[in-house]
Parts: C-alpha cells; sequence; structure tokens
C-alpha cells in the first residue's frame, strides 16, 4: 500500500502530511499534519476570508496498523473571520467535535 493509500485510510484526505514517525519509547506511529490554507473557513458563517489568529498542538487517537497505536498530531488554527469577525477553531474533518478520536477508530472500535 502507498503512502497516500494509507493516509487516505485514517481519514486524513484533504491534509498535508509532513511528518511519519515511530516512537520508540511506546511504540506509536505519529502521523504530523497540517490543514492546507485554502480550506480554513469560519465555522460560525462558513466565510473563506479568514485570518489564523493562533495555533495549537493537538492529538488524536487513530485506528492502529497492526498491533501499532496511530496517532494524528496537528499544529491547530484558530481563525479570526474578516466577515463576521468570530474567532472559531479549525474542525477537522477526521473527528467529531472536540473528540480526541479520530472517525476511523471509532469504526474500528465498533468492528471488534
Amino acid at each position: 500500500m502507498s503512502a497516500e493509500g494509507l493516509y487516505g485510510a485514517l481519514g486524513l484526505d484533504g491534509y498535508v502530511v509532513l511528518d511519519t514517525w515511530c516512537s520508540e519509547s511506546d511504540g506509536r506511529v505519529r502521523v504530523l499534519i497540517e490543514a492546507p490554507r485554502e480550506g480554513l473557513r469560519c465555522r460560525a458563517c462558513g466565510s473563506s476570508r479568514v485570518h489564523v489568529h493562533e495555533h495549537v498542538v493537538r492529538t488524536w487517537q487513530s485506528a492502529p496498523i497492526g498491533l501499532a497505536p496511530v496517532e494524528v498530531v496537528m499544529d491547530s488554527p484558530r481563525v479570526k473571520c474578516l466577515g463576521c469577525g468570530a474567532k472559531t477553531w479549525h474542525q477537522p474533518t477526521f473527528a467529531n467535535g472536540q473528540r480526541r478520536i479520530t472517525k476511523t477508530f471509532e469504526a474500528f472500535i465498533e468492528q471488534w
């Protein structure tokens, strides 16, 4: 399977994968991603006219690869809308709400 196919299976379509590494201390596979600038929108009004206001590093548990747990890491942007003035955090498409698990991990648990 190609790397692109693997990232698609993890539900990371539309995101830029910056790095992938395996931590020797805990055996976790970590995937570092970023949201593409053109995909950022105001969650209040839906406008694409936003300014990146600040960032925070967030992590999500994803479906494992074999026996290795997978963690998705993203420098999540907070945007300020130039239209309505709202300041909102980017909502990733691969996770629901404020959950710390991805949709693929939820599906994995349901099938298990």
